[in-house]
């Protein structure tokens, strides 16, 4: 039965479905109301019954670790600094913690990360001697705001610099996540540190209790992977840490303790909060297989890049706060706040501004952290938490099962189970199924674009005068990152200058439905329409193509009028001139009739839009 509220009748879960059949009409319940994710969960279009877990604290961590300071003071909010210039980066770090942020995340260039032989300032603060580690740091009180690093193969030498510079400035009890990851370098940039390099670290940060030294970042969710892989090889990673840390004799618990899960989430909002709560419910299940007492999982939560958007960059706003929402539901530690600008080069001072402010007023306004694990007793939330920590768990067993994640990344395992899901979500990408707001749908073709801050990286890089030069230890083919919107965001950029023609049938209210859906369709490719009134007969459509200019024209109209004028203004448009003609909408028993009159392709729902915008494109460069 379904709850009950006073002023109505409780509903039988049966009576609902029969209602909810009849309106179907006969068509297919799961096919029309229940949606599939690439892991093959079912989300259900309604939920009268879940799991119930343990409380929050109590095993397995799913609701949280009951954290009275997070409810006090609410979770970490942490924001990025990677200008390369160290002065203007050190600018950057001070502006964030005075005006809202409570730590800061200091990405190093890819010189630095990666090993990159010409990455000196590009992609992060060039950052190369413990001079320029004091001059960005200069001003932070670091008792007091945690620094977390993104130092990539150099992190064992930056974290050297910062144990020296916290002795030379007698903090005691420093606040720090050194974030050392050489399985997740790995995966991102083919090149790696060793497992043992981890370990030593980690043994000697143990001591500290205010600072951790290993996390786990998962680049592989950038690359394509799904949900459920997602969790599973960053659980797999965390086990191959703990193996590591164990030759060196640190316990699984200590491990733990010197461990952060950098989450990378997309924009849907309860995929996210479902993600956090398995995360945490997987690993205790990971410590008590080791024989070792569960603890709650530490999570950081930022927005995945493969959902970011150049074009319409302004949408990455609500991308944005969905993921930050989503982690301060989901009960993640650390967030965060991502610029909507950041894939047009260095973010803004208003970009960095609004993404600090975003997670502000959730924190100090909407008071988000009040509440320990909102999103508990949620049946739908409950449900898919359990269903995804099992989906993730069996991908743990498939890693360890192919000798590890080490062995699986080394192997290219990782890389074709990414790929696999990646090639799905391309395919729902490319049909729209899963649509790219502002890019592969309601696409502005007018729209100007933010200036990002000038940045000049020559000069910062000329005042490096001896680079890091970090040696790996480990190789294999990285994962890159495949992102949801550069398809369409190619195409974008080598759009053709012709527009296309809308052969609009009758009158507005005929044809107006499919002439906006495609007019939309077309911009997602970068391609302009010329519109016409409603059109009556062929030589009309004629005549009113040959005025146009173009040189391809789409047909757009009720069904009724197809039957009646579809072939013979298909003829005609074909006489006069169109390289193409394509008809919006499904031809059904016409379809024939109008290829024998020249027709090229049809366009309609589910159809590969990448496919047919290419197809356009040529047609007009020809």
């Amino acid at each position: 039965m379904l709850p009950s509220d006073p002023h109505f009748e409780p509903v039988d879960t049966a009576a609902w479905r029969a209602v909810v059949e009849r309106d179907l009409k006969g068509a297919d319940f799961a096919r029309r109301l229940v949606h599939r994710t690439l892991d093959g969960l079912s989300i259900e279009p309604l939920y009268s019954d879940g799991p119930e877990p343990p409380p929050p604290g109590a095993e397995p961590f799913t609701r949280g670790a009951a954290d009275g300071h997070r409810v006090v003071h609410g979770w970490d909010c942490c924001q990025v600094v990677d200008h390369p210039d160290v002065a203007r980066a050190n600018g950057a770090l001070l502006e964030e913690l005075e005006r809202g942020a409570t730590s800061v995340l200091l990405r190093l260039d890819e010189r630095a990360r990666a090993g990159s032989a010409t990455g000196v300032g590009l992609g992060g603060v060039a950052l190369h001697s413990s001079a320029d580690l004091d001059g960005v740091l200069a001003g932070m009180y670091l008792e007091a705001a945690p620094l977390h690093l993104d130092a990539g193969l150099s992190t064992p030498e930056v974290a050297s610099w910062l144990h020296d510079l916290w002795e030379s400035h007698n903090v005691a009890e420093p606040l720090a996540h050194l974030g050392f990851d050489p399985l997740g370098d790995l995966a991102q940039y083919g090149v790696g540190a060793g497992l043992e390099e981890a370990a030593v670290l980690a043994k000697s940060s143990a001591r500290l209790s205010g600072v951790t030294s290993l996390a786990v970042r998962m680049p592989w969710h950038a690359a394509g992977a799904s949900q459920a892989q997602t969790l599973g090889f960053a659980l797999a990673s965390g086990v191959a840490y703990l193996r590591a840390c164990e030759a060196l004799g640190l316990s699984p618990e200590r491990v733990t303790r010197q461990l952060v899960f950098h989450l990378q989430v997309d924009a849907e909002v309860f995929q996210a909060i479902a993600s956090i709560r398995a995360l945490r419910t997987a690993w205790s299940e990971v410590l008590r297989a080791c024989g070792a007492e569960p603890t709650p999982a530490r999570v950081h939560v930022t927005l995945s890049e493969r959902v970011l958007t150049r074009r319409d960059p302004w949408v990455n706003l609500l991308r944005n706060t969905t993921a930050v929402f989503a982690g301060a539901v989901g009960g993640a530690d650390h967030v965060t706040s991502v610029p909507f600008d950041r894939l047009l080069g260095q973010p803004s001072a208003d970009a960095r501004r609004i993404a600090r402010n975003t997670a502000s007023i959730l924190l100090h306004e909407s008071h988000l952290h009040r509440i320990h694990d909102l999103a508990g007793g949620s049946w739908f939330l409950e449900t898919h938490t359990a269903e995804l920590a099992e989906a993730a768990w069996a991908w743990l067993q498939r890693v360890e099962a192919a000798g590890g994640m080490l062995a699986a990344l080394q192997s290219g395992a990782v890389g074709v189970w990414t790929a696999e899901s990646a090639d799905a979500r391309a395919v729902e990408l490319a049909k729209r199924k899963r649509p790219v707001v502002g890019v592969s749908a309601f696409a502005n073709l007018d729209e100007v674009l933010p200036v990002p801050e000038s940045v000049d990286v020559g000069a910062a890089a000329s005042r490096v005068e001896t680079p890091l030069e970090p040696e790996p230890e480990l190789r294999c083919e990285p994962l890159g990152v495949r992102r949801d919107a550069a398809p369409f965001e190619a195409l974008r950029d080598s759009a053709p200058s012709g527009t296309v023609f809308l052969a609009n049938l009758g009158s507005l209210a005929s044809h107006n439905a499919r002439s906006t859906w495609i007019a939309n369709l077309l911009a997602a490719g970068g391609v302009r329409v010329h519109g016409s009134l409603g059109l009556d007969g062929a030589q009309a459509a004629a005549e009113a193509f040959t005025a146009s200019g173009c040189q391809v024209a789409v047909i757009c109209g009720a069904d009724a009028s197809y039957a009646d004028q579809a072939a013979s203004v298909t003829e005609a448009l074909r006489a006069a001139g169109a390289r193409q003609v394509w008809l919006a909408g499904r031809p059904g028993r016409l379809d024939e009739t109008l290829r024998e009159a020249g027709l090229h392709e049809a366009i309609y729902l589910g159809r590969d839009v990448l496919a047919v915008l290419r197809d356009i494109h040529s047609a007009l460069e020809a």
